[in-house]
């Protein structure tokens, strides 16, 4: 099979002291003129910012904290307009995926501006200068937004929360400290790993995928179904370590083969209601693993040991396996039910009208009847 990788980031994945020394060492490969902080509130309550901000020493620096958890296209145009004039040399990210994805889609804005900031929501690819240089250091388990081209945003004009993508907007460096995520509080670890879940999964199950996506996707979902439960024990570091690892080899799967459905309605859901992301993933996830049935089955079917079931048809084995799922995230991993109204479902397919185009590497393409069904048996 052939294939096309691109994967610019350096990732140092490494204890805080060996990581730190090498951003000591790299520090001299970038231009520290003038530096924006995005800055996350934990990452500066627990020292994370400090460390960093004292080994780059910047000669001239601007701090962006108390950044919005949902950011909108609002927000991110109140920032660009903010540092569109401030001759930004390098940008620093420290923090959480919505922290990431803000300051990555100001990297690529600062050096393509737009007169409409919506525009960068239908721009896939189509930016023509590379973004300022951009370093990240992750604080959650996750969003893996620290090795992707994508950056979520709610975006009022699309009613659903929806990624600028760009090959120019990759971090030139990820300082992937494991200790960073082991102050997530118990749910932020858990729709954190949930996120990385469906990276994982989604990757995976993509007509995009191949060898090299399948290989991440696969190691990523075995060391999720053995850490998942642990690291909501904030006592667990080994636990912590091994989703951070799950997480960044959930961000390298999507970034090679795709997302699909499950984000899709996930970043509807969220646009809506106002929950976390991986907290939506895990009320669509199941259904949408029952809706694909027999065509992600060949797939699936690597986890016959795991689930200890060899002697089911195709159809009962995927319907299992959406049921174990289930169990997985409502009863082991207390994630809070949510029911959704006939007006709720009715808002969710208006939102989805003119996204037809993103089914198109789905194992099987949804109907809206199909898409009903999903909300309504979450």
């Amino acid at each position: 099979m052939f294939f096309d990788m691109y994967l610019p980031t350096k990732i140092v994945f490494r204890r805080e002291k060996e990581a730190l020394d090498i951003l000591k060492k790299e520090r001299d490969n970038f231009n520290l003129s003038k530096v924006a902080f995005f800055v996350s509130n934990s990452s500066k309550k627990y020292g994370y910012f400090e460390k960093i901000f004292k080994i780059l020493n910047p000669q001239k620096y601007v701090i962006l904290d108390n950044l919005p958890v949902e950011p909108t296209e609002k927000d991110l145009e109140d920032i660009f307009q903010k540092l569109k004039d401030e001759n930004i040399s390098l940008i620093v990210a420290i923090g959480g995926g919505s922290v990431l994805d803000t300051a990555k889609a100001i990297g690529i804005l600062l050096r393509n501006p737009l007169k409409d900031i919506k525009k960068a929501f239908i721009y896939i690819d189509k930016f023509k200068n590379e973004a300022v240089d951009m370093i990240a250091v992750p604080t959650t388990a996750g969003s893996s937004s620290e090795v992707t081209p994508y950056s979520v945003f709610k975006v009022e004009a699309l009613k659903s929360k929806s990624p600028i993508v760009s090959r120019k907007g990759f971090y030139k460096l990820a300082l992937v400290i494991p200790e960073y995520t082991y102050t997530m509080p118990p749910k932020v670890a858990l729709y954190s790993g949930i996120d990385a879940f469906s990276h994982l999964i989604e990757s995976y199950l993509s007509l995009r995928s191949f060898e090299i996506s399948e290989f991440f996707s696969i190691f990523g979902m075995k060391i999720f179904f053995e850490n998942i439960s642990k690291t909501l024990n904030n006592a667990n570091t080994l636990a912590r370590d091994n989703m951070v690892k799950a997480s960044l080899y959930g961000g390298i799967s999507i970034t090679l083969a795709g997302a699909g459905l499950m984000h899709i309605l996930g970043h509807i859901i969220g646009y809506y209601k106002n929950l976390p992301h991986g907290h939506t993933l895990a009320l669509v996830m199941p259904e949408v693993i029952r809706f694909y049935g027999t065509s992600v089955y060949n797939k699936l079917k690597i986890f016959e040991d795991l689930l200890g079931k060899r002697n089911l048809n195709p159809l009962e084995f995927v319907n299992y396996f959406s049921d174990f799922l289930k169990e997985l995230f409502y009863k082991d991993l207390q994630v809070e039910k949510v029911k959704f109204s006939k007006e709720d479902i009715k808002l969710f397919i208006n939102s989805l009208k003119g996204k037809e185009k993103l089914f198109s590497k789905l194992p099987k393409i949804p109907k809206e009847e199909d898409i009903i069904k999903i909300y309504e048996n979450v």
